[in-house]
């Protein structure tokens, strides 16, 4: 079994070395374009994991909507959609 990383690698190579399109490539290794083209993003929520961590500690009996609260107040960046 192949995984899908050595899958892009594999469609990359033949992209660079053989000249071979993007569209032929995926097809030949059996992945999307669009599973060609992604690029996965960095977790950027550490810090705010360490923050809500911090906070749910020290105010044990506080739900997840005053904790929320708090992050919010704090300006901490909760939901980036």
């Amino acid at each position: 079994m192949v995984t899908p990383t050595t899958r892009k690698a594999a469609a990359r190579h033949l992209v660079d070395c053989y000249q071979v399109s993007e569209r032929s490539a995926c097809q030949l290794v059996g992945i999307s374009r669009t599973e060609y083209r992604y690029q996965a993003l960095d977790k950027q929520d550490d810090a705010l994991r360490a923050r809500l961590q911090e906070l749910a500690t020290q105010q044990s009996a506080y739900g997840y909507l005053l904790l929320h609260a708090l992050l919010k107040a704090e300006g901490l960046v909760i939901n980036r959609k």
